[in-house]
């Protein structure tokens, strides 16, 4: 059994001479299958009734799909273009029902839009029989009620879009995906539709499922390849995202970047600590579960505190202080990340141990959030 270690978050408001501290902790979602359409052009009746020919071709792109041998690959193809075209029977070439398996979660890794599925039932061999698998899978709504819904996603996205330069690096259009996504969808455990899109781009609350697809989606529309990363945390079921930016693999999980997520009782902000992190990052607390591999991210290029210069690898009170002057002087938060636990326990120490932080702001309170396993200062001056 795999040891679940618990996030450590602290919370607190400093007023020099008093502190009060706060632990808080996260917790995961129960996820069900759930498969997805995407296409780059716009939406059209006649893409869907004709099972566009160049589906293997868009599959290539895609990271759960290229995990796969020739012969699964095959079966990918064959049970994606059903689906897309809401065939009532599939036959896949395999009869091998981990294949099957592998299959249908690769597509769900890959293609995080497809709403109008709920799992499947499968036969060997049609009527007459034969040597694969029969699949039929099970649709939640008609293809007439499929084409409205997706018609009104198409709507809300391509608005959204609007919002970000095609010209805009791999990093910045990460960023507005997490934070977009953060801040027009509430995490909220009862929504309707919320292992599927439709909860984000229509209803504006969802989950962790939700969130991930919305990504892959989002993803999808600005030319970056990413998949949906199934797992667990210490409370259960979760899902989060793997994303290649600059030729590099990162780790995003949009579900804890929304503050609200552990503390519905806050105001929601955006938490940078899991914008396109590394794997060691998330280790101590995300457990992936999945049939097909997910590489090891190691490099902090498009990182959102390196990219921000807010990384810091040694103590540098000068810089830090800086930042929480303009955050100040702003009205943002500012968030710094150490390198490594020495210059952590140094930043810590400095500006809220001995209060330090009134050198640089004209007050003597301060509202600030630990997260020591991640090494992680914010500093709240909304």
């Amino acid at each position: 059994m795999k040891k679940r270690l618990f996030k450590l978050r602290i919370i607190a408001l400093l007023t020099v001479f008093s502190v009060s501290v706060f632990s808080l902790t996260g917790c995961g979602w129960l996820l069900t299958g759930c498969l997805a359409l995407l296409d780059d052009e716009p939406y059209s009746e006649e893409a869907y009734e004709t099972a566009p020919s160049s589906n293997s071709t868009y599959n290539n792109e895609k990271y759960a799909y290229n995990t796969l041998d020739e012969q699964s690959k095959r079966v990918y193809n064959e049970l994606y273009e059903g689906i897309v075209n809401m065939e009532d029977e599939i036959d896949i070439s395999t009869s091998d029902e981990s294949v099957f398996v592998k299959v249908t979660e690769c597509i769900d890794a890959d293609h995080g839009d497809i709403f109008y599925t709920d799992g499947y039932s499968y036969y060997i061999g049609g009527l007459f029989g034969g040597s694969g698998f029969t699949v039929s899978p099970v649709y939640t709504m008609t293809k007439q009620e499929r084409n409205n819904i997706q018609a009104q996603i198409d709507g809300v996205v391509n608005s959204w879009l609007t919002e970000i330069s095609p010209d805009a690096s791999d990093y910045e259009k990460s960023r507005w995906v997490y934070e977009t996504l953060i801040n027009r969808a509430d995490y909220d455990s009862q929504s309707s539709d919320n292992q599927n899109i439709i909860s984000v781009f229509l209803n504006g609350r969802t989950v962790c499922q939700g969130y991930s697809a919305a990504a892959c989606y989002l993803f999808d529309k600005l030319g970056i390849q990413s998949c949906i990363v199934p797992g667990n945390t210490e409370d259960g079921p979760h899902a989060w995202n793997l994303v290649l930016l600059d030729g590099q693999y990162y780790l995003m999980d949009i579900t804890w970047g929304n503050s609200a997520y552990e503390d519905s009782g806050s105001a929601k902000r955006v938490n940078y600590a899991y914008l396109n992190v590394t794997s060691e990052d998330l280790a101590a607390t995300h457990f992936v579960e999945s049939s097909f591999p997910i590489p090891e991210c190691v490099v902090i290029d498009d990182n959102y505190y390196n990219q921000e210069g807010c990384y810091f690898t040694t103590f540098e009170p000068d810089r830090v202080g800086k930042l929480i002057h303009n955050g100040y002087v702003n009205g943002v938060d500012v968030s710094v990340k150490c390198g490594n636990n020495e210059t952590y326990e140094k930043t810590k120490t400095y500006f809220i141990d001995n209060t330090n932080f009134t050198k640089y702001v004209n007050t003597s309170k301060l509202n600030y959030t630990l997260y020591p396993e991640d090494r992680i200062i914010t500093f709240h001056f909304e």
